[in-house]
């Protein structure tokens, strides 16, 4: 099916920006947006990909379960992968869910047991026990491999290091939240320089403190739930009979879990939880009912990211009603000037809130938003929350409309509309101060340079002190333009005065070393750094296999970018722009002058048995990450799809297959593990 170029630019768009969203989240622990709307813009992706399955690329956020670990940390893989859950929202949308799994198995839906469970707003932890003792600590990560945590973990209280009882597994993976109750979040706020957005950022950035010290100092807590491997004399035959388990073992579980059968039942337990909310001592923001048999559950089974005989029910957002005082103008790394409404400040569930994201014109035109209405605005866990609709309208001399301004904010360059598109750009990119504080935090962020040390703060003050103009100027920072550099000012406690932060010399010494430590990059992580719009990790893969030297792009022409499948018309329109720039050109050159060298990929062998053959991967691999596989495969001119279909040659198969394992099957796709694989080549 040809995808027309509008809906494919609305679904790159969306696609960019669920990423960027969950970055924040989860790597940065800096919400941008609530949970319900990231819930909502995830869903729009998904129906998307479900009318287009040519659009789902590697980098979709429906191809992850989470985002790779920071690297701060060891890593090391789940025996078992952390999934996640799908989520539902009404209770059509709960009976729906369920039917379709009675095509798989014929369940009653009002006689099956049923494990009604809060859903808990914390941090996802898997612990690793052998014989009886905690040995290692893992946070979800991307849900194959986590951060390993273990020294923090130790200092929580609640935490068993040793499991209690006689029968006690061999080795166990134990699953559960890590959170921070309500009246301690509380009270870490009010005593703490840092104030935290939510209870959920609170519990995140205290257990991923480098020194143990510090989480020793934090109120963290934790409540267990499930299992991942085990290796066990005993069969668990339950859910229920898990929990009870775990709390023999010496866990904590959550005190309001109910057993009850059939979902009208589920329905009712949901209610009163709802009714609760504000009265529980922990945050949660919904429900999660679980088939209580496990032998249904392995006959169920697991789509690609998640359970079938498990699923959340999502609370509604929480709303009020306030009034829109002012809109100001923020800009971002692509130029994008995005409209952010000035709130009479209002308190939603226990956040004060003043701000909130109005997305687009578009938006504004169709809410018909004006300066001084009142209007609904909606919070579910995050600090910017969405403007939903007015309430009442200004008076007529006091309602004032919203206009895009006419120059950017921050360098009052020329705004412009991009054609056919609901959104406004700031046309100086290489003077405006946002947008290279924006470019500069794509550039050393994990999947470009992953320059460790280099802060959203410190970039910003680098900036904002004229020190960096550009991302080159990075590998020409000297020392003692760190040590001396204003950081802000703090207040201290003892005395209440306040005192300027300065860097130091031996952050200032560690931040250089990071940066000299920088010898190569591979050649699609440089292309994916230069921050060209349009161009994601895929495309940035795309483009280095087409071009085998950076200054082969330098010299690209549109039509030759229309000719490579994948790289859309935008998209080729953005890349020849940026390399017909002689100031980006000069950019590269600098990097390249300051001693980075690019990692070129190996030539493709194309006399390999597998060159044009087409692969899917699924499941987890002990011996070899999914990635490696790929790069094999792309080394001996294989081509890899993330959907199965007729032009599947072979699916690679690893432990836990999802959904495309039974596509497969049904498409007479053969499928071969790893070992099989290696033969082929």
């Amino acid at each position: 099916m040809k995808i027309p170029d509008k809906e494919k630019n609305k679904y790159l768009h969306l696609k960019e920006s669920l990423n960027n969203y969950s970055y924040l989240y989860y790597v940065e622990d800096n919400p941008k947006i609530s949970d319900h709307e990231y819930d909502m813009l995830f869903r729009e992706l998904l129906n998307y990909e479900n009318k287009y399955p040519n659009l789902i690329s590697k980098d979709s956020p429906s191809q992850r379960v989470g985002f790779q670990p920071l690297k701060e940390f060891g890593n090391e893989k789940h025996k078992i992968p952390m999934l996640s859950l799908s989520n539902v929202f009404t209770e059509d949308e709960l009976y729906n869910y369920f039917e379709k799994q009675k095509k798989i198995f014929d369940l009653s839906l009002e006689s099956e047991s049923f494990t009604v469970e809060p859903k808990l707003d914390g941090l996802a932890i898997n612990l690793q026990y052998v014989d009886g003792y905690l040995d290692k600590a893992l946070t979800r990560g991307d849900g194959f491999t986590g951060e390993d945590v273990t020294q923090n973990v130790k200092t929580i209280s609640s935490i068993p290091l040793k499991l209690r009882g006689k029968l006690i597994p061999d080795f166990i993976e134990v699953r559960g939240e890590i959170f921070i109750l309500k009246k301690d979040f509380d009270k870490l706020n009010i005593n703490s320089d840092k104030k935290f957005a939510n209870s959920r950022n609170a519990a995140a950035g205290s257990l991923r403190q480098l020194d143990p010290k510090i989480t020793a100092q934090r109120p963290l807590d934790a409540f267990f739930y499930a299992i991942g491997n085990i290796i066990f004399k005993s069969k668990i035959k339950t859910q229920s009979q898990l929990l009870d388990d775990l709390k023999a073992w010496g866990f904590k579980t959550p005190p309001d879990i109910k057993l009850v059968k059939g979902l009208k039942s589920c329905i009712r337990v949901y209610q009163n939880f709802l009714n609760k909310r504000d009265q529980l001592k922990y945050d949660i923001d919904g429900i999660v009912y679980k088939i209580n048999n496990f032998d249904i559950q392995t006959k169920l089974g697991f789509i690609s990211r998640a359970p079938r005989w498990a699923v959340a029910h999502k609370f509604p957002s929480i709303e009020k009603e306030t009034k829109i005082l002012d809109v100001k103008f923020q800009v971002g790394r692509t130029g994008i000037v995005t409209p952010v409404a000035v709130l009479r400040e209002t308190d939603i569930g226990g956040v004060k809130v003043k701000n909130a994201s109005l997305h687009n014109m578009s938006e504004i035109i169709r809410k018909d938003l004006h300066i001084n209405d009142n209007v609904l605005i909606r919070r579910a866990g995050d600090v910017i929350p969405e403007v939903i609709k007015i309430i009442k309208k200004s008076t007529a001399g006091k309602r004032l409309k919203i206009t895009m301004p006419a120059s950017c904010p921050v360098c009052n360059s020329d705004v412009v509309k991009k054609e056919n598109l609901t959104y406004f750009v700031c046309t100086g990119s290489m003077v405006c101060s946002a947008q290279i504080k924006g470019m500069i935090k794509h550039f050393v962020s994990r999947k470009a340079f992953d320059i460790q040390g280099i802060g959203a703060k410190l970039i910003d003050r680098l900036v904002d002190e004229n020190i960096i103009k550009n991302v080159s100027d990075i590998f020409y920072l000297k020392k003692e333009q760190l040590i001396s550099l204003d950081m802000g000012e703090a207040t201290r406690k003892e005395s209440g005065k306040k005192y300027t932060i300065s860097l130091g010399e031996k952050s200032a010494s560690n931040i250089i070393k990071s940066i000299r430590a920088i010898q190569s990059i591979n050649y699609s992580n440089f292309l994916y750094s230069l921050g060209i719009k349009e161009v994601g990790e895929v495309s940035a893969i795309i483009l280095s296999n087409k071009f085998p030297n950076i200054k082969k792009l330098f010299k690209v022409k549109y039509e030759e970018l229309m000719e490579i499948k994948d790289i859309g018309p935008i998209a080729s329109k953005n890349i020849s722009l940026f390399f017909e720039d002689k100031k980006n050109i000069d950019i590269i050159e600098k990097i390249l002058k300051s001693g980075v060298k690019i990692n070129y990929p190996k030539n493709l062998n194309s006399n390999s048995k597998i060159s044009g053959l087409n692969f899917v991967i699924t499941g987890s691999f002990d011996a070899v990450s999914r990635e490696e596989i790929k790069d094999i495969i792309r080394e001996n001119g294989g081509n890899i799809s993330s959907t199965v279909s007729k032009k599947t040659n072979y699916l690679v198969l690893g432990s836990n297959p999802g959904s495309k394992y039974e596509k497969a099957i049904k498409m007479g796709i053969k499928n071969i593990s790893f070992k099989e694989f290696k033969k082929l080549i």
